[in-house]
């Protein structure tokens, strides 16, 4: 109940469950990291939109739900996972995404003149969330940016998982996009991939 949830961030109401506890303590925590910040209930008439999407991801269909993107958590937000992180190793000058991401996060470009103005051009359809580079689109969600090494686990997992189908290559890289990923070879990874 959105009421509930701004009313305990608010500090009017007690979070006396822990989970609600715990969610308590990671949004106090995430507010921090921002200048400022307002915490306001809108009622469920004047929210439809968030409403409807609400209602799409709490309601199951047989083999999922395809109107809406789902990802199944495996812990709550509010546990700590115990298994090693995948953390992708950005500093590497090989990686393709490496200039990009040290522009963005630290400023720092190539000393050569025309890849600077590349980078700094190419910067603009990025983002960082979390240390992790997204790709941003007009009319898409953040598209994860992955590395070359993972390419071929993703294009398996779409094309042999539990979600297979024996697709083109133009449209085996479109549901690659659905799904989240992004990388710069996309079609021509995904034409290799189906030959």
């Amino acid at each position: 109940d959105s009421q509930l949830v701004a009313s305990q961030v608010l500090g009017e109401y007690q979070a006396k469950n822990d989970n609600l506890s715990g969610y308590l303590a990671l949004v106090k925590e995430k507010i921090t990291k921002f200048d400022s910040d307002e915490v306001q209930h809108v009622p469920r008439g004047q929210n439809t939109r968030a409403d409807i999407l609400s209602k799409l991801a709490s309601t199951k269909k047989k083999g999922g739900n395809k109107s809406v993107i789902q990802e199944v958590l495996s812990l709550q937000s509010i546990e700590k996972s115990s298994r090693v992180l995948d953390i992708n190793a950005i500093g590497d000058s090989t990686f393709w995404m490496t200039p990009v991401y040290n522009y963005l996060a630290h400023g720092t470009l190539p000393s050569d003149q025309k890849e600077a103005a590349v980078v700094r051009r190419r910067a603009c359809s990025y983002v960082i969330l979390d240390e992790n580079l997204y790709k941003r689109g007009f009319s898409i969600p953040l598209l994860k940016c992955v590395e070359e090494s993972k390419v071929d686990y993703i294009l398996r997992e779409i094309h042999e998982g539990i979600n297979s189908q024996h697709l083109g290559g133009r449209s085996f890289a479109k549901k690659a996009l659905r799904a989240g990923y992004y990388w710069p070879t996309m079609q021509e990874g995904s034409k290799e991939h189906m030959k």
